[in-house]
């Protein structure tokens, strides 16, 4: 069986590396990254020295806001797409805006997101 503490403590870093990585890359400051992920500094600062995980959606909208690719983060493999910067933003803004919906219209949001997907195939 695998030693999960070790698992979290790799996955940890990397996470941390990863984010500290592409943004310096994408020419943000640390306060610019907070701003646009809804995070505070103090835990962007904890993230990129290892010592945090964020929660998922707040992990989410660190990788889209940075274009990280959570595939190769993870080590797995998927048929990869080019998002552009537009459609990243896009993305990380609907992440932001279905956090604060009740459970009834997250689920109205799920509904009409499916109904927009089948319009555009």
């Amino acid at each position: 069986m695998a030693d999960v503490d070790n698992i979290d403590t790799d996955l940890t870093a990397r996470f941390g590396l990863a984010v500290k990585d592409a943004r310096e890359r994408a020419g943000l400051t640390q306060q610019q990254l907070a701003q646009k992920t809804g995070a505070s500094l103090n835990h962007i600062g904890k993230i990129e020295r290892g010592k945090y995980l964020p929660g998922l959606s707040v992990a989410a909208q660190i990788l889209v806001v940075l274009g990280i690719d959570a595939n190769k983060l993870f080590g797995t493999k998927v048929k990869s797409r080019k998002a552009s910067p537009r459609r990243l933003t896009d993305e990380a803004e609907l992440i932001r805006v279905i956090e604060g919906l009740d459970d009834k219209s997250l689920a109205t949001a799920a509904e009409l997101v499916a109904v927009l997907s089948k319009r555009g195939r």
